[in-house]
């Protein structure tokens, strides 16, 4: 299954009016505090993804171009990073992958996808996972496709994006560009790579006062389910017809590979004895 490539116009005009979150047909999407960071519908036929403050963006996916309005005062190089991380994983969904939103490791013995709520570390954990030799997958979108035996896992090109205080821990600097994105980006991978998919793990905050540093557990397919739809990236809640194939995928992925998840401590301190636990229970069993 060959990835279709997208063009991005970007264009200054007058922003589109938002829809109301709560109108019927507006997929809503929010962060882990509640704050409202995206919402996508269809308005006279086109499919609109709007990234509050940020810009909105039109998928003309017949044309395979996607038009871009951003928000006032808005640089093209954030437009262009969203359209990367969001947009266009957002399009294949709609052309019949599914897309799981993680980072992803590349192991002798498949492909190992971490995710998890936003701040959590999985960027973290997959970037110190390749300082050990676990060559990069994924930053943000793990493409996944069912078409053969195995659940094979795709990567796009990506930029890695670590936070300032990650950035330092591994010894890299912060530059300018750096600020104006908020994250320390380093080079990711420049082409599309296909491989089976080794597990999923599914990363968790534990409590301060844990008196464990990690605590892994493979969890049953009725368990996983849920929490893998957690992650998943798509379009639209409306489509039925195609919210029930994704339903199917995600089941089919939840009995085939191994599901993990992983509470693991906080802390710079904490991430060699949280590195060991993955590799031993979860990458190299």
């Amino acid at each position: 299954m060959r990835l279709p490539s997208l063009k991005l116009n970007i264009i200054n005009s007058e922003a589109p009016i938002l829809p109301d979150a709560n109108d019927r047909g507006v997929t809503v999407w929010r962060d882990r505090h509640g704050i409202l960071g995206a919402l996508s519908h269809l308005q006279n036929g086109k499919r609109w993804l709007h990234v509050i403050n940020l810009a909105s963006f039109k998928l003309e996916l017949e044309q395979n171009e996607v038009t871009a309005i951003p928000a006032q005062d808005v640089p093209h190089e954030l437009v262009e990073d969203e359209f990367q991380r969001t947009v266009w994983p957002t399009a294949l969904q709609l052309q019949g992958w599914e897309v799981l939103h993680g980072s992803a490791v590349q192991t002798a013995k498949g492909i190992v996808a971490f995710c998890a709520l936003s701040e959590t570390g999985k960027s973290t954990i997959a970037y110190a996972l390749s300082e050990r030799g676990h060559s990069l997958f994924a930053d943000d979108a793990v493409l996944l496709n069912f078409s053969s035996k195995d659940v094979i896992a795709s990567t796009m090109p990506f930029q890695v994006r670590l936070r300032p205080a990650s950035a330092s821990y591994f010894g890299h600097a912060t530059s300018e560009s750096d600020t104006m994105f908020g994250r320390v980006r380093r080079e990711g991978k420049k082409n599309y790579e296909h491989s089976s998919l080794k597990a999923v793990c599914l990363l968790e905050k534990l409590p301060d006062d844990s008196p464990e540093t990690l605590i892994i557990s493979r969890m049953s397919a009725t368990e996983a389910l849920p929490e893998l739809l957690k992650h998943a990236i798509y379009f639209s809640s409306e489509d039925k017809e195609r919210k029930r194939e994704m339903v199917q995928h995600y089941l089919s992925l939840a009995m085939q590979v191994p599901i993990f998840r992983a509470g693991f401590r906080h802390g710079f301190d904490k991430l060699p004895s949280v590195l060991d636990g993955l590799e031993q229970h979860v990458i190299c069993p």
